[in-house]
Order: structure tokens, then C-alpha cells, then sequence
């Protein structure tokens, strides 16, 4: 499993520097006035190589679990647990955040809680879409995948770490390419991977490999995707809260929400809320003795 999880990875960014920069040639001669970045063209590129990786390449993803995965749970189980898991890692992380902003370059934005209120609802639907699909990915096919194969230990931490690092890819927009040989495309590659290995980047990767790590350990414990995508989905809408009430301050690692991302994940205060949001839900509901023997398999 874990070779096929290298295979797709690599295979979508590998795939995409090389035929971005010919392909941004002819965006730029037959689409003059759409002004795509090269890493518009990038990014574009390897969604679509991960699209057709993982068509090629289901059976051996065990992308097939993904449907036993989700029937696992029923309708009433899953509106039960999945608001559980939302709450238990939402309240959490918004309690810390005063602390968070009494301890790093962030401050108030003046804003009031009831827009944030606002905004925590708009943000739900969003939110539970991306959880869905990201636990569907990284808890049940790639963890899932390597913990039947790895020991549990190194499935933990090699889902996790990926799971860190991949939201931490930002494109390079002012990248140009001054050429379309695959070698560009190789050069724009380095040069969003320069970007990830900066210290604020990598504490921040730090910290969502343990929110990955968390998610981890409670599918291997309780069985339960449904409290996954409702923790995942507490974490993302209290995160849209946070950016919203909050303003960076001098000193911040970047602009922008990037920056309060960087400085969010970062903080100790959310790692610590992160770790009691998995002993209370764990605490809550008994091991699942039936997922832990399958994850073993």
C-alpha cells in the first residue's frame, strides 16, 4: 500500500512539472488574454493526474473500503456521532484562542462574535465537505491502507506527516517560466518545496500532523468515520472563525490568512487543545474492537 500512496503522490507532482511548462506555453499562444499563472496551470495539472492515478489505481488504493467505510455507520449514527466530534474539537480550539493571540504576533480584529457566530455557519457546509473527502482520503485509505501493511506506529505517522505537509504546498504565483522544457516545471517544483521548509512552515506542519495523528488514532480506536469528518470539520470552521476575528500583528511569518494559519497551527495552545479533544472523545466511546482487528489485517 504504502508504494502505491508514493506512486500517486509522486506521480501527480512528478507529472505535473514536467508537462505544466508546455502546457502554460500553449495556455499563454491559444488563451492570450486568460492570464493563468504558471502555478494555476500546475495545480490544475496535478489534480488531474491524482484523478487518473487514483482511477488506475483504485483496486490497489483499496479505494472500494471507502464504500464499506461509509455504510459502516448508519444515517442515525452519523447524525448523532459526527456533531459530537464537531463540537468536542471546535469548543476546544476556540477556547484557546485568546491564549493564542495573548502569545504570538496575532491580535484582535475588532470584529463581534455575533459575525463570527455568522461565519462559523456559513462555514459548516464548506467544512463538512472537505472533511468528508480528506478523512475519506487520509484516515481511511491512506492510514487504512498502510496500518494493514506497517506497523501501527509508522501507518500513524506516515499518513499523518503527509496529511501535515500537503496542506502547507502553497503556490508560487509569481513564478514565470521562462521556457517549455520539463526542466521549468522541475524549477517551479523546488521552489514551492523551498517554501515548505521554512521553520514557522514546518512547526505549523508540526501541528496538523497531530490533529492528523488525533483523527488517527480515534478511527483506530472507536471505528467511527462519522466523528473523524466531525472532528476534522469542528477544526476547519473554528480556523474560518479565527482568521476572521483575529489580525496579524508585527512579526507574523506572512500575510494574509496564511499567516494566521501558520501562527494558529503553530501554537502549543491548539496542539494541547487537540490532544484533550482525543481523550475526551476516546474517553466517551469504547474502543472498536471490530476496526482495530481490520486495521491489523
Amino acid at each position: 500500500m504504502g508504494r502505491w500512496v508514493a506512486v500517486l503522490v509522486l506521480g501527480a507532482v512528478g507529472g505535473a512539472a514536467l508537462t505544466a511548462p508546455a502546457v502554460n506555453a500553449l495556455v499563454a499562444h491559444w488563451l492570450p488574454g486568460a492570464g493563468w499563472p504558471f502555478s494555476r496551470v500546475f495545480d490544475r495539472l496535478a489534480v488531474l493526474f491524482a484523478l487518473v492515478l487514483i482511477a488506475a489505481l483504485r483496486k490497489r488504493l483499496g479505494i472500494e473500503r471507502l464504500v464499506s467505510a461509509w455504510r459502516a455507520e448508519g444515517w442515525w449514527v452519523w447524525l448523532r456521532q459526527a456533531p459530537v466530534g464537531f463540537v468536542a474539537a471546535g469548543a476546544p480550539a476556540l477556547a484557546v484562542l485568546p491564549l493564542v493571540v495573548a502569545h504570538t504576533p496575532v491580535g484582535w480584529a475588532g470584529r463581534t462574535w455575533q459575525m463570527a457566530l455568522w461565519v462559523l455557519v456559513r462555514a459548516v457546509p464548506g467544512a463538512v465537505l472537505v472533511s468528508a473527502l480528506e478523512e475519506s482520503f487520509f484516515r481511511v485509505t491512506v492510514f487504512g491502507g498502510l496500518a494493514r501493511r506497517w506497523p501501527m506506529s509508522v501507518a500513524l505517522g506516515t499518513s499523518s506527516a503527509l496529511y501535515g505537509a500537503v496542506h502547507f504546498i502553497t503556490p508560487d504565483r509569481s513564478f514565470v517560466a521562462t521556457s517549455a522544457s520539463p526542466l521549468e516545471g522541475l524549477r517551479y517544483l523546488g521552489s514551492v518545496l523551498g517554501r515548505l521548509l521554512t521553520t514557522p512552515t514546518l512547526v505549523a506542519v508540526a501541528g496538523l500532523s497531530l490533529m492528523g495523528a488525533v483523527l488517527c488514532v480515534v478511527l483506530w480506536r472507536t471505528g467511527s468515520l462519522a466523528l473523524c469528518v466531525g472532528m476534522h470539520a469542528g477544526w476547519f470552521a473554528v480556523t474560518k472563525v479565527a482568521i476572521y476575528l483575529s489580525t496579524l500583528e508585527a512579526g507574523a511569518p506572512a500575510a494574509g490568512s496564511i499567516g494566521k494559519r501558520l501562527l494558529l497551527l503553530g501554537s502549543p495552545w491548539v496542539w494541547l487543545a487537540a490532544v484533550l479533544t482525543a481523550v475526551f472523545v476516546l474517553l466517551q466511546r469504547p474502543p472498536g474492537r471490530e476496526s482495530r482487528a481490520e486495521s491489523r489485517k
